[in-house]
């Protein structure tokens, strides 16, 4: 499979003042740090390496490397200045050397198969390949829209207030190309999600359905509250 890149480095400010001693994807949930419960997953699927880019209170995440132990290769690389979603993908791709990667979210729990969304990445041969689950939640989400038949992602939707039903969103977990993060300019604040994929419609970029799979996110009081129960009685 594939290497696996978890971004750790935002600074969590909905989640304040939980964050402010506290980087997100380290916060407890169900009693351990919510990374745990990503790496355990990971770990489940056979991933045989991850990295973890990080920033906000790295020393921190590098001292839960330090103390944890997993079967496989896990380490940090630390961007020396924040530069969003996008730009911390291409600051790990460059200093990794890695070519083709998975890509997660430090902040939110995507249950489907990552192995199958590789597969499905790698059978489609486009750039990109974006995680899809189901949500009731659209004015907390917004939404994607795709070709059913050919699976290519045709346009993205803000979150807005009003919007009701189930629609597909974006959860959080791709798979990307060198083509992809080597077009975002080095060392600068890039946002994956509204700067980097909406360039890429049309052009090879496709969303894996997984209709049944779970979706966590920690990103507001409201969500990590949820999620905390949510894992207690899972």
């Amino acid at each position: 499979m594939h290497p696996v890149v978890i971004l750790c480095g935002g600074k969590g400010t909905r989640l304040q003042p939980i964050t402010d001693e506290c980087p997100k994807p380290l916060v407890p949930v169900d009693g351990r740090p919510f990374l745990s419960h990503l790496l355990e997953r990971l770990e489940v699927e056979g991933v045989e390496e991850v990295i973890l880019s990080t920033g906000y209170l790295a020393d921190q995440v590098d001292a839960f490397v330090e103390r944890t132990h997993w079967d496989f290769s896990l380490r940090t690389v630390r961007e020396k200045k924040p530069l969003g979603t996008g730009g911390a993908l291409r600051h790990v791709a460059d200093e990794a050397g890695l070519g083709t990667f998975v890509a997660m979210n430090g902040d939110t729990l995507f249950g489907g198969s990552v192995d199958r969304l590789v597969q499905f990445h790698d059978a489609q041969n486009v750039a990109a390949s974006i995680a899809l689950v189901q949500t009731d939640r659209p004015d907390r989400y917004g939404r994607v829209r795709f070709d059913t038949n050919s699976e290519a992602i045709t346009g993205f939707e803000e979150k807005q207030a009003g919007i009701e039903g189930t629609v597909w969103i974006n959860a959080g977990a791709y798979v990307l190309t060198s083509s992809v993060w080597g077009a975002i300019p080095a060392g600068r604040t890039v946002s994956l999600e509204r700067e980097v994929f909406p360039e890429w419609i049309g052009q090879g970029l496709c969303g894996c359905r997984f209709p049944d799979a779970d979706f966590l996110d920690i990103g507001t009081p409201d969500d990590y509250r949820k999620a905390d129960e949510w894992l207690t009685q899972n």
